[in-house]
Parts: C-alpha cells; structure tokens; sequence
C-alpha cells in the first residue's frame, strides 16, 4: 500500500512537470511585428494647394516640418507638423479636418462664426487650442482640457469636462 501511495505521488509528479511543456504557445519575435502599420512621410510639395495656403493663410512664417498620408479606415488624410508644434489633418482635397495648436488658440478664422459667438458668450477668456471635425459637427477642447461638441450648423450638443 506505501508503495502504491508512492508510485502515485511520483506518477502524479511527472504528469504535472510534463504538462506546460507540452502546451503550444506562439510566440512572435520582437524583431518581427505582426503587422505594424507606419504611415509614408511624403514631401510637403505633395499636399494640395488648398491645404498649403490654409497653412499660408492662418499660420503664416511657420514651416512645415513633416508631412504624413494617413491611410486606415476612417480615410485617407495628410497629417502634418508644423515648427511651432502646430499639428493639422487635411483630406486629399486639402480641407482641413483637425488643427491643435495644444497651449495656443487656434486662430479666430478656423472656428465657425457660430460656435465663435457661442464660445465668447459663455466661455469669454478661454481659448479654444483644438477644434476637430466629426460626423455630428465640431469638437472644441480648451486650453483647461473642457470639450464642447456642437452640430455642424453651430449648436450645444454637448461638454465634457
């Protein structure tokens, strides 16, 4: 009977060394991502026209330091930099889609005249340093991190604080 108990111990004792050894795990090397995605740097030269003299037009003496086509499946779009820490989104046809000055305000000519208004009426004294267009109309963030959301004609949807 002691020897019985023994072997069992023993049999056991193998049985649970040998089990993670056998389990299969995948294992990819660091050296070899799945599937990273990098988007292409493209030379400034190539953004359209409109997207060039929106740069011109509101940021004026900044350089375009990089230029990036973004292409995943909310479309295709330019990211750019600017030397000032500026970033701005274009979509191919040069319109923007996101500008964020981050602690600066974005200028007055980039927010539409209704959620300007708004903004002044109820917020005075805080500066919008990012506005980003969405499927609904504007998202707005200030420079103390408060969001507003409005429609795309101008109205209140909603804030985030």
């Amino acid at each position: 009977m002691k020897k019985s108990i023994i072997f069992l111990a023993a049999l056991s004792c193998m049985i649970m060394q040998t089990a993670p050894t056998s389990a299969q795990v995948d294992v990819i090397p660091a050296s070899q991502p799945e599937a990273v995605y990098i988007p292409d740097e493209v030379p400034a030269s190539q953004l359209p026209e409109t997207a060039k003299a929106f740069v011109q037009n509101y940021f004026p003496g900044q350089v375009i330091d990089y230029v990036v086509l973004d292409t995943d499946f909310d479309g295709d779009v330019y990211e750019i930099s600017l030397n000032n820490g500026v970033e701005i989104d274009f979509d191919l046809a040069g319109n923007w889609e996101k500008v964020d000055c981050y602690v600066d305000a974005v200028p007055e000519g980039i927010v539409p005249t209704p959620i300007a208004h708004f903004v002044k009426a109820n917020y005075d004294g805080a500066a919008i340093v990012k506005i980003d267009k969405e499927h609904y109309g504007y998202e707005v963030e200030f420079d103390n991190g408060f969001e507003l959301k409005f429609t795309a004609d101008g109205q209140l949807l909603a804030y985030d604080d």
